[in-house]
C-alpha cells in the first residue's frame, strides 16, 4: 500500500536538523577560514564564499522546512513529547541553532554583496528580528528544559545526555555573529546572552563531565553524541573574543582589557580540554560503522572548535610565538576538515535516506534516528 504524503513526511527522521547545522558550520567556519588568511585575494575570493554560503543555506533551510512539516504532521503533542523526553529533548534546540546560525550567513552576505544602503539596513533589521525571535524561542525552550528534564530526580540522577548543552549553552552561539548583524541590537543584550549562557555552562560542566566519566551511555548509539561535549566551550569563546574585545568602538564596561585576558585564557584552557574530549569521541565513535546515522553530532563541534582554535592562536601567539600559532592551524585546519569530511558523509547519509522514503516507498512510519 503507498504511503500518502503526509505519512511521509512523518517518517522523517529527527537528526535532519543536525546535518543541516554541521552544513551551516561548513560555510560559517570556511568563511572565516579564507577571510582570516587570505584578505589579500578577499575581492576574488568572496565570490567562491558566495556559492558556499547559498549552497549550504539552501541545504540548511531544506532540512529545517522537512523538519517543521514533520512538526506539523505530528500535531503540537509530538514537540511536547520531545521536549520531555531526556535523549530526544536537545533536538528542538538544534533547529533554533540553525535559525540563528541562518541569520548570520544572511547578514555576511548584506554585509559583502549589496552596495544600496538603505536596502541593506533593512534586511538587517529583518534578520534581526529574525535572530531575536530565535534567541527568545531559546530561553522559553530552556525554562522548559529546566522545568521537565533537568530538575526533575528520576533523570537528574541518571546518565546526561551531551544533547542537553543545546538547550542550555546553545544560544550563546549568536553572539559569535554579531559582526555581521550591523549593530542594530545593543552590545549589552549580546554579552548578556553571552554571559547566561557561561554561567550555566559553568555550572553544569563538572555534573556533565563527571557522568560523562563514571556513568557513561549504555546504549553505544548515543556514543557520537558526546562530541557535542566539545561544543560549549568553544561556542562560548568565539562569542565571548568577539563581543567583549577591547577594540570594539562600542564597547561596554565588560570590553576591558585585563578582564578579556584573564577569561580568554581560561577559556582557552577549556576549549582544549573540549577538543581533546572531541578526539577521544571521533575516534571511538569511527569505529561504531552501525552508528553512523548519528555522526551528525561529528560535525558542527569540529568546525567551531576549528573557528575558536584559530582565534585563540591570533589572540595569544601571533606574532611573537609563531611556530606555536602555526601549530594551532594545523589543529583548526585538521578539524575543519574532519568536519567537512563528516558533513558530506551524512549529507549522502540523509539523502539516500529521503530518497528511500519519498520515492522508493521503503518507510511509511514515522522514525526517530
Amino acid at each position: 500500500m503507498s504511503c500518502s504524503f503526509w505519512n511521509k513526511i512523518k517518517s522523517i527522521p529527527l537528526a535532519l536538523n543536525a546535518v543541516g547545522l554541521g552544513t551551516m558550520g561548513i560555510a560559517t567556519t570556511g568563511t572565516f577560514i579564507v577571510t582570516t588568511f587570505f584578505q589579500n585575494n578577499f575581492l576574488t575570493l568572496k565570490w567562491y564564499l558566495l556559492a558556499l554560503q547559498i549552497f549550504c543555506i539552501a541545504f540548511c533551510i531544506f532540512y529545517v522546512s522537512l523538519i517543521f512539516l514533520r512538526y506539523f504532521s505530528l500535531k503540537i503533542t509530538q514537540l511536547k513529547k520531545e521536549i520531555k523526553d531526556p535523549e530526544s529533548v536537545g533536538s528542538v534546540g538544534v533547529t533554533l541553532l540553525c535559525l540563528c546560525i541562518l541569520s548570520n550567513s544572511f547578514g555576511w552576505i548584506y554585509t559583502n554583496f549589496l552596495p544600496d544602503n538603505q536596502l541593506r539596513y533593512i534586511l538587517f533589521i529583518i534578520t534581526n528580528i529574525h535572530i531575536f525571535i530565535a534567541i527568545s524561542l531559546q530561553l522559553i525552550y530552556l525554562v522548559f528544559f529546566l522545568k521537565n528534564i533537568l530538575f526533575k530526580p528520576k533523570y537528574f540522577k541518571n546518565e546526561a545526555y551531551a544533547s542537553w548543552f543545546v538547550p542550555l549553552v546553545g544560544l550563546a552561539i549568536s553572539v559569535a555573529y554579531i559582526n555581521n548583524l550591523d549593530n542594530i541590537l545593543p552590545l549589552w543584550y549580546w554579552q548578556s546572552i553571552w554571559w547566561l549562557g557561561f554561567i550555566i555552562f559553568a555550572i553544569m560542566y563538572p555534573l556533565v563531565l563527571y557522568k560523562f566519566l563514571f556513568k557513561p551511555h549504555q546504549d553505544h548509539k548515543n556514543i557520537p553524541s558526546m562530541a557535542i561535549y566539545a561544543s560549549p566551550a568553544n561556542m562560548l569563546s568565539v562569542g565571548f573574543l568577539v563581543a567583549f574585545d577591547p577594540e570594539r568602538y562600542n564597547g561596554t564596561i565588560f570590553n576591558y582589557q585585563p578582564f578579556y585576558q584573564i577569561i580568554a585564557i581560561i577559556l582557552f584552557c577549556w576549549a582544549a580540554l573540549s577538543v581533546c574530549l572531541y578526539l577521544s569521541i571521533l575516534i571511538k565513535s569511527l569505529k561504531l560503522h552501525q552508528y553512523s546515522f548519528s555522526w551528525t553530532s561529528l560535525t558542527f563541534p569540529a568546525s567551531v572548535s576549528a573557528t575558536g582554535t584559530i582565534m585563540f592562536g591570533e589572540l595569544f601567539f601571533q606574532p611573537h610565538m609563531i611556530y606555536a600559532f602555526y601549530a594551532l592551524v594545523i589543529i583548526a585546519i585538521m578539524l575543519f576538515i574532519t568536519s567537512l569530511s563528516l558533513v558530506i558523509f551524512v549529507n549522502i547519509k540523509y539523502i539516500n535516506k529521503l530518497i528511500n522514503i519519498f520515492f522508493k516507498g521503503k518507510q511509511c512510519k514515522t522514525k526517530m534516528a
